[in-house]
């Protein structure tokens, strides 16, 4: 559809943008999303490291 109204010219500039936009927003909250789950994994493996360190500890 982009393609399309990209071939219509300038008149379709505000419609194109909007697209753009309403894409950015997608993008932005599925890049959130993955921060949200690279964090959560980044507390997941200092976790298991801290337990590695400390059975390490008791042996």
């Amino acid at each position: 559809m982009y393609a399309d109204l990209r071939r219509q010219g300038p008149e379709t500039y505000a419609v194109r943008r909007e697209m753009l936009e309403a894409h950015r927003i997608e993008v932005a909250s599925k890049l959130e999303q993955m921060r949200q789950t690279l964090d959560l994994m980044n507390a997941k493996v200092a976790l298991y490291q801290k337990l590695e360190q400390e059975q390490i500890a008791h042996v």
